[in-house]
């Protein structure tokens, strides 16, 4: 996966960018019924496959409410083939939900929760480390009263370098 560097460059495409992201998490979440705004679960854990099977993220997550709108999260994983290399990655970051209906180009998900998560993070890969900013939407859904799924997209920025790599993820886990 590449990533886009600051310059004076291309800052212009950086912009662009991310504009072109947050316009696409916006425009698949949409509100639906205020009527409940009650999350499903107080703790969650779970991990991204599709980061596991495409890029080899070996990951795990736990998630906490600590309010029917808003849970704090917290994410480990052992990164194998990530474009900086092999490392260690953690973050935590904050979630906030609201009942919605999620419309893809051929999918729609009822009686789930969309969310905005903002994250931190710290990546360690060989002997360096570079402190993260995060930010993602998706949405959230019990297939049972024991499992979810978990959908995200987003961005996150390496601080120390400036770069800017989209991540996306499909959740699985267990709801308790």
């Amino acid at each position: 996966m590449k990533s886009l560097t600051l310059t004076k460059k291309n800052n212009q495409h950086h912009y662009s960018a991310i504009l072109i992201i947050l316009s696409m998490m916006f425009s698949f979440i949409q509100s639906a019924s205020a009527i409940d705004f009650n999350h499903d679960a107080s703790h969650k854990i779970g991990g991204n496959m599709l980061s596991l099977f495409a890029v080899g993220d070996l990951n795990g997550s736990y998630e906490r409410s600590i309010s029917s709108h808003f849970s704090l999260t917290s994410t480990l994983h052992y990164l194998t083939s990530s474009p900086l290399g092999t490392g260690f990655r953690a973050s935590a970051g904050a979630r906030a939900y609201q009942k919605t209906v999620m419309k893809g180009l051929f999918l729609e998900f009822k009686g789930g929760y969309g969310y905005l998560k903002p994250k931190n993070g710290k990546q360690v890969t060989g002997k360096y480390g570079s402190p993260s900013a995060e930010f993602f939407a998706g949405y959230s859904k019990r297939f049972n009263e024991d499992f979810y799924f978990d959908y995200k997209f987003g961005v996150m920025r390496l601080l120390n370098n400036g770069k800017i790599l989209p991540s996306v993820g499909l959740s699985l886990g267990l709801n308790f």
